[in-house]
Formats: structure tokens, C-alpha cells, sequence
């Protein structure tokens, strides 16, 4: 688990620049961006049995009880690219009240999204899924519920 205790501003869970990272089994808790890729970046939400056998609860939770201290529960950026496959991504009251850009996931600048039906975006007190400046996003099932703002400004 990856959470912020110290109420000092601005942490994200994982922040990844020029790299690929794979996540699975891993909950991200009270931050202000959850995941945040940039520069090209690859983060891909899948259960694999390379290192650890694959197991039943394969789960990436981004959870943010403390409503209104969290911008964006991911946001992929400047290229980058978000897979959620056999992983799930769970992203549970992101975003700001005001909405704009905040939400459950920004995409931005050239990026793009693939997600099947292992996103699940609930609660979000800004847009669903915000997608700007050429940038992509296949959705094949996803789930967005509950948000104040709308399900997706595309």
C-alpha cells in the first residue's frame, strides 16, 4: 500500500517518466494524483505469473476517502500509455468539486488509453475520464458511475 500519512501536500503513488512499469495488488490511498505517467511513459495493469502466482484479488485500488484533497486518480501524459487488462483498476472518489481536469483519469498531450472492463471509475468528484490534446481512449466495458460532473469529457 502506498499512502500518504505525513498531510503534507502533493505525493503521488506511483510516478513514472520515460519507463515502463507493470502494477498489480496495490492499493494507493488519500494521494494527490494516484499514478501519474509522463514522457513516453507505459504503465500496464496486468496479473502475471512471472514473479508471483496469479492470484484472486489482482486488484489496483485507488481509493481517496478524504473527499477533495485528490486532483486525478491517474494521469497519463505527454505520450504516454495506460493498459488496464487482466489487472483491475479501481479508482474511488478522485477529483475536485470545481471539476475542470480533475477526476478519475486525465489523458493528455498525445497519450492514449486501452481499458476493458477492469476500469471501474466510481464516485469521482470531477469528470470521469477527462481526454485532451489528440489524445485516445478505448474503452471495451468500463464502468463509470456516481460522478458529479459527468462520465467523460472527450
Amino acid at each position: 500500500m502506498f499512502e500518504d500519512l505525513t498531510g503534507t501536500t502533493w505525493h503521488s503513488g506511483i510516478d513514472v517518466s520515460a519507463s515502463h512499469v507493470t502494477v498489480h495488488r496495490t492499493k494507493i490511498h488519500n494521494m494527490q494524483v494516484g499514478i501519474e505517467a509522463s514522457d513516453s511513459a507505459i504503465v500496464d495493469l496486468d496479473d502475471f505469473n512471472t514473479c508471483f502466482p496469479i492470484g484472486p484479488f489482482s486488484d489496483v485500488v485507488i481509493d481517496n476517502p478524504s473527499r477533495g484533497i485528490n486532483y486525478n486518480g491517474v494521469v497519463i501524459d505527454t505520450g504516454s500509455s495506460l493498459n488496464v487488462t487482466s489487472a483491475k483498476l479501481r479508482i474511488l472518489n478522485a477529483g475536485q468539486s470545481y471539476g475542470g481536469s480533475s477526476g478519475g483519469l486525465l489523458v493528455s498531450r498525445g497519450s492514449s488509453v486501452v481499458a476493458s472492463s477492469n476500469l471501474i471509475i466510481s464516485g469521482s468528484l470531477g469528470q470521469g475520464i477527462y481526454a485532451t490534446g489528440n489524445s485516445h481512449v478505448t474503452l471495451d466495458g468500463s464502468s463509470i458511475t456516481g460522478g458529479q460532473h459527468g462520465g467523460s469529457w472527450l
